[in-house]
């Protein structure tokens, strides 16, 4: 039996961070930061199983779009504001 699945969806982030940090060196109080963070990010996939009497096997790709989140920060080797491509695949043993 083969099993086929369409869809789009929405990723929601929240969170926070709170940064605090005494300087020695310099002769100003300790400074702190606060950050907030909220993100939106929409998504597409397909996925497929197939069904044999002892084996299930299913696998998923998709796409999520990118989105400018103004970071300050460089990550090495990713760019935080390109869209990424994911894929799945699982494999299941029994009736």
């Amino acid at each position: 039996r083969l099993i086929v699945g369409v869809g789009l969806g929405v990723d929601t982030y929240s969170g926070g961070a709170r940064i605090v940090f005494d300087d020695p060196s310099l002769p100003i109080p300790r400074q702190e930061i606060v950050l907030d963070l909220d993100n939106t990010r929409y998504l597409g996939f397909l996925g497929v199983g197939v069904e044999f009497p002892i084996v299930k096997l299913a696998g998923e790709i998709g796409y999520q779009l990118g989105k400018d989140q103004k970071l300050t920060t460089d990550f090495e080797n990713i760019d935080t504001t390109s869209g990424k491509f994911f894929a799945g695949l699982g494999i299941r043993l029994g009736h």
